[in-house]
């Protein structure tokens, strides 16, 4: 194993672990770990550093504190992705900010008027998606 370190596309420090060749050749469950049919498996991992700074982070997030500040942002997550996908802020038509502040009041009326036709027409709101990732955490069964 060959231990460099590196950086990552965002400049933060990373840890690439390159296997030897013959160690993954020879693996039995290589299909499971690399989709390269020659290269040995290349590992990225994070520092020590920011592994804590991350691992606290996430602790944050599991506290009653970071719930009720995170539930007044949760709310305008749904709207601003309507924007984006259906409807495209993410860019603007016009140069200036004056133009730009009214095709975003505009935008703003659009969803609103689609969120009212959609409630007389009794449409049901679209469900959730589940990353792929996050689809694969184990259910907990209570009993």
């Amino acid at each position: 194993m060959k231990w460099t370190p590196r950086t990552d596309q965002h400049g933060h420090p990373k840890l690439a672990i390159r296997f030897g060749l013959h160690d993954c050749r020879d693996c039995s469950a290589r299909s499971l770990c690399t989709r390269s049919a020659t290269a040995p498996r290349i590992l990225a991992v994070r520092t020590q550093a920011e592994f804590e700074v991350l691992q606290s982070a996430r602790h944050f997030q599991q506290t009653e504190a970071f719930q009720a500040r995170y539930a007044q942002r949760s709310g305008i997550e749904g709207t601003h992705s309507q924007g984006v996908r259906s409807l495209g802020l993410r860019r603007t038509r016009y140069f200036g900010l004056q133009k730009t502040s009214l095709q975003h009041t505009f935008t703003a009326a659009a969803i609103n008027l689609i969120r009212l036709d959609a409630f007389w027409e009794g449409k049901k709101t679209a469900k959730t998606r589940t990353s792929r990732f996050a689809a694969l955490v184990p259910i907990e069964i209570a009993g």
